[in-house]
């Protein structure tokens, strides 16, 4: 499970005009990149353009790429009672998708199961073989918390909390399990949040009965089971109902490097914070009233956080990881600028590490990397480009993901999951 932090470029698009010929596959082909920002910008240009089937079906994605659930689930709902012909199996089992990832964001487990079992009842035929996996995996994870209560989140003042840097440069922040204090890691990039099957039997946390794929790092595949914690502690913030991947110890011990994983806080529980600021001295400040801003710079793809950058004079979208201690660019980078990254980087051989264990991979080094975050300018000593998918048969959908190297350039971060934005002082 890999871990990164984000930053993104604000970026003034230009109208765009979308001719009713046409209009809708490029719609789709912003959708299958995962551009959301062009996508967002495209339906506010020509509202008028589309017809209302084809705006709600847009919109609901949009919705839930920028967090916004519930509104997601609305216009979900209403392109699904209004809809046209002209749209295909497929189609639908997207919009039903987005559904089920604005229910379970919402912790709202019950719904997103029911709507699992609605794709595998009604459309499992139009789905490829990885397809069907992926959902028959997600009813595997929803359907044992159906009936556990929504996570929630109990904040009365600003919260300041002094984090450590591991060996490895990847930030770790104290939290409580009753009276027992332990150390994790605060990742962004983790989809869920994380324990070792020996770390979940001793703080207590409730084994749920199910097992399920978990793709890890690399691509590996871990088979792991789901657990509950009734509370955490997070510098005096109380999170309840917690969600928990819990993994054999083995797939997080890494004993040639001298470094075990207990837990990982993940995505589920970093989001519901709503606003964290993160110093180059290792403090998490998490304020208790967001501060809204237009910026809107941070989609997510599912649970993966997406951010907008500059480099190569080109604008491109990357994953933010704070768990990743490198920034990597991927396959879609390489492609692009595949006579630039031959000339001029140094083909080697690396390993990579994370949940799942370690994997070798060819890489090319390119050095001192500029890039550029919004307004901030700055240069990374070295970025790997992988130019080969992550996972095999899987295409990468973004250019790179952007690592702690990021974060290292600044003062200050901050993330805010309800106006969507990171920003760097």
């Amino acid at each position: 499970m890999s871990i990164y932090k984000y930053q993104i470029i604000l970026v003034v698009f230009l109208s765009f005009y979308l001719p009713a010929k046409g209009g809708q596959e490029q719609l789709r082909n912003w959708y299958a990149q995962a551009d959301y920002f062009h996508l967002r910008d495209a339906l506010k240009t020509n509202a008028y353009e589309l017809s209302t089937d084809v705006r709600l079906y847009y919109e609901a994605i949009t919705e839930n790429a920028f967090n916004r659930n519930t509104q997601a689930i609305q216009k979900a709902d209403s392109f699904l009672k209004l809809k046209a012909g002209g749209w295909n199996d497929i189609d639908i089992v997207q919009i039903l998708e987005v559904k089920m990832d604005s229910y379970a964001k919402l912790y709202q487990y019950k719904k997103a199961a029911n709507i699992c079992g609605k794709i595998l009842d009604n459309y499992s035929q139009a789905l490829s073989a990885n397809e069907l996996a992926s959902i028959e995996n997600s009813y595997n994870i929803y359907n044992p918390l159906a009936n556990i209560p929504p996570q929630a989140v109990e904040q009365t003042a600003d919260a300041l909390i002094r984090m450590h840097s591991n060996m490895y440069g990847l930030l770790e922040v104290p939290v409580s399990f009753g009276k027992q204090d332990e150390t994790f890691l605060f990742d962004t990039g983790a989809n869920m949040s994380v324990l070792t099957e020996s770390y979940a039997e001793k703080l207590g946390v409730k084994k749920l009965n199910t097992s399920f794929k978990v793709s890890a790092s690399q691509g590996k595949i871990v088979q792991s089971d789901l657990g509950v914690a009734d509370s955490l502690n997070l510098g005096g913030i109380i999170i309840r109902n917690v969600v928990f991947i819990i993994m054999p110890d083995t797939k997080l011990d890494f004993p040639k490097a001298g470094f075990r994983i207990r837990g990982i806080l993940g995505f589920p529980v970093i989001s519901a914070l709503k606003e964290v600021h993160i110093f180059k001295d290792s403090l998490l400040q998490i304020r208790l009233t967001p501060k809204p801003t237009n910026l809107n710079n941070m989609v997510l793809r599912g649970l993966f956080p997406i951010v907008q950058a500059q480099t190569a004079n080109d604008t491109m979208i990357f994953q933010f990881d704070t768990g990743a201690t490198q920034t990597d660019f991927y396959s879609p980078f390489y492609e692009k600028y595949k006579d630039a990254v031959l000339a001029n980087g140094t083909k080697m051989r690396k390993v990579f590490g994370g949940a799942g264990g370690n994997k070798t991979i060819k890489v090319y080094e390119l050095r001192n990397v500029k890039m550029r975050i919004g307004s901030n300018e700055f240069v990374l000593p070295a970025v790997n480009v992988i130019p080969e998918p992550l996972r095999e048969g899987r295409p990468d959908f973004t250019y790179g993901n952007l690592g702690h190297d990021v974060v290292a350039q600044f003062k200050e971060m901050i993330i805010n999951f309800e106006s969507m934005y990171l920003d760097f002082n």
